[in-house]
């Protein structure tokens, strides 16, 4: 089962993307090293997509309510996240990911 909150689950939408993406574009040997690396590239280009989109996403400015009865202000903000955790953090493990890879 995945949890996700507002837009979180692009995280997985974008990962996939870039690895299709970068299996489409590129030809070359099928050896085992040539297959690691593209999948790293493919992780770093995803990490990189999920950054600039999470960050973007989260910090959206808010909207404020007012509530008239309690004369307060209620900021609303939304959140973006994959498991509870915010989608900028999941590029983090993007590229942890492509590290392991790299150098196995």
């Amino acid at each position: 089962m995945i949890v996700w909150r507002g837009w979180g689950i692009l995280t997985v939408a974008i990962a996939v993307a870039a690895l299709a993406a970068v299996d489409l574009t590129t030809a070359g040997p099928s050896d085992a090293w040539s297959f690691r690396a593209r999948v790293a590239v493919a992780l770093m280009i995803g990490a990189a997509m999920n950054l600039w989109l999470g960050r973007r996403l989260n910090t959206a400015p808010a909207r404020v309510l007012i509530d008239v009865n309690a004369a307060r202000r209620i900021l609303v903000r939304t959140r973006h996240d994959l498991f509870f955790v915010p989608m900028e953090y999941w590029s983090a493990a993007f590229a942890l990911g492509a590290a392991a890879i790299a150098t196995a």
